[in-house]
């Protein structure tokens, strides 16, 4: 055969082979993408069956306060603090364009009022409870019953710790134009954190979901396949994962010696924050008083049935966060810091039940603690020195 022939007998055989190879990668192609399709599909409907649990699932609240709560959780983003809760009006929960939840009875236009800032986390904010049965409406009360026009302001946010509220606490204090007579600082577990050697030393409590928020937006800006991490199966996938290895990081024994120094180092940090709000009201004129507030796996309450339940659920599920609260708690028994008042046992004497959970509490609870924070307020009140 000539070259000529050769050739074309070579092109034949090609055009051949390609003929019967087309259809066949037509049909895996096909084939793949309804496989893809169906997988997708079904990763749909088994994360529409399972959807995200409600932080708040565990809490014994009406279905119809459940809502609320659930609806009023949606937050935005405010420079500095990071997060806060944004409007909302409802039967039982209230928060005003600031993210500030409604306190009541509170007479802030009257000019004769006392002016109470309050920052902490979800104790104080009252999760679990309506705008009448949080903390700073209970104080409210209080001063109203005894005669005294009071202006509080309910600066609590859910997972806040105290670095946040002293930064919100300077931007009040640049924005207002009334200056605050008095300001309490009501924390407890949420300044409490697992040993992370990758994170800073002081560190909020959405410190890891901010950071991957930033990284992923980073990678979403290079070419690539990374829309795929927003597919169903991916994510089904990652809730899987996170389904089979759920608080393994809690889980995980923590030695004595290890736990003693993360809970110094909180602590450490909470009285610099304690130090620095001191500072402030040297030059701004306010009454600082900072209040550490109990725990249900603290103290020697007398629990009920209900409280020991929520307790041994917390030793289970996060064994070495529960180890670590003790020393914590234990540590800041001792602090001796000006107008520093450790309220850790502030329950051990009652009966009933006033735990909701770990930390938050029912209104009668939260009723307790107002009266604790108002007489100490009360039994202080030339005492206007840091």
């Amino acid at each position: 055969m000539t070259t000529t022939e050769i050739a074309g007998v070579a092109e034949s055989d090609v055009a051949a082979g390609l003929k019967r190879f087309v259809p066949k990668l037509c049909i895996a192609l096909t084939l793949l993408i309804v496989l893809l399709a169906v997988g997708e599909f079904a990763c749909y409907v088994y994360l529409r069956l399972n959807p995200p649990k409600s932080v708040y699932a565990g809490l014994p609240l009406p279905a119809d306060y459940a809502r609320e709560l659930d609806d009023s959780a949606r937050h935005q983003y405010l420079p500095y603090v990071e997060w806060r809760r944004r409007f909302y009006q409802g039967q039982f929960i209230n928060v005003d364009a600031d993210g500030v939840r409604r306190t009541v009875p509170s007479q802030c236009s009257d000019e004769r009022s006392v002016h109470i800032w309050m920052f902490g986390d979800s104790a104080l904010w009252g999760t679990g409870v309506t705008d009448a049965g949080t903390i700073p409406s209970h104080l409210a009360k209080l001063y109203a019953d005894s005669g005294q026009s009071v202006c509080i302001k309910n600066f609590g946010e859910a997972a806040w710790v105290s670095t946040q509220e002293l930064i919100q606490l300077l931007l009040q204090l640049k924005q207002s134009e009334r200056r605050p007579d008095i300001v309490v600082f009501y924390d407890g577990t949420d300044e409490i954190f697992l040993p992370d050697p990758d994170a800073p030393k002081d560190v909020h409590q959405a410190y890891r979901r901010f950071s991957e928020l930033l990284d992923a937006a980073r990678e979403e800006a290079k070419p690539g396949l990374l829309f795929l991490r927003k597919s169903n199966t991916v994510r089904a996938l990652d809730l899987l994962s996170q389904t089979m290895n759920r608080d393994s990081k809690g889980k995980r024994a923590l030695p004595f010696a290890e736990a003693e120094a993360v809970a110094k180092l909180s602590v450490e940090n909470y009285q610099k924050n304690l130090q620095i709000t001191d500072a402030l009201a040297r030059v701004y004129g306010f009454r600082p008083y900072y209040f550490w507030y109990p725990s249900s796996s603290i103290g020697h309450k007398s629990l009920t049935p209900e409280e020991r339940e929520s307790v041994r659920e917390e030793m289970e599920a996060t064994p070495s966060r529960y180890e670590l609260k003790q020393i914590t708690y234990d540590l800041c028994s001792k602090v001796n810091h000006p107008n520093f008042f450790y309220l850790g046992n502030a329950l051990d004497h009652e009966q009933r039940r006033v735990y909701l959970d770990g930390a938050h509490l029912t209104s009668e609870g939260n009723g307790i603690m107002a009266e604790k924070i108002f007489q100490i307020l009360q039994n202080n009140k030339t005492n206007s020195k840091p």
